[in-house]
């Protein structure tokens, strides 16, 4: 087991739940370290039709999962660290790399919807062209589709009675 805490931003929800998992803020919950989940992770590959596709989907740790997401802080491991531009974006190729880098990190498939739109003004500034906007809203599918199957997922699991809890279900 480890300790998970969640810390969320400004203008965050105060409780999440992720694959199953509720986190209020700033309070710990021991998460088993062999609980699997399915993720996708960036792997350059090529299709049998010639298409080039950059995800996979893979099952790792969930501990490690959260490990990697800033709001999240497990014990023993070291604090991941908010992506940010290290100067600000000026080409079509900047706003690629930068734009794939935050939808990998998307825990929320409609805080991802809401930023892709916010973003829009800056897209239209750097002049992306229509086949970079497709390869990004691809990803952003991909990502989309993954977060909202892992929720419905969550969703129809059997919840299990506390430990402890030693009252019978009939």
């Amino acid at each position: 087991m480890a300790k998970v805490t969640y810390m969320p931003g400004e203008g965050d929800p105060h409780t999440t739940r992720v694959h199953g998992v509720l986190f209020r803020a700033n309070v710990p919950v021991e998460v088993p370290g062999d609980k699997k989940v399915e993720q996708l992770i960036s792997v350059p590959r090529d299709t049998e039709n010639g298409e080039r596709r950059t995800s996979k989907l893979t099952q790792m740790a969930l501990v490690k999962l959260l490990a990697t997401n800033p709001q999240f802080a497990v014990e023993g491991e070291a604090q991941a660290k908010h992506v940010k531009p290290s100067r600000r974006i000026e080409s079509a190729e900047d706003y690629q790399s930068y734009a794939v880098e935050w939808i990998k990190q998307q825990q929320d498939a409609q805080a991802m919807d809401d930023r892709w739109e916010r973003e829009q003004p800056l897209r239209d500034e750097l002049s992306i062209d229509d086949a970079m906007v497709n390869r990004l809203t691809d990803e952003l599918a991909m990502r989309a589709a993954k977060l909202r199957y892992m929720a419905k997922k969550q969703a129809a699991a059997p919840s299990m009675p506390p430990k402890g809890n030693n009252q019978r279900v009939a």
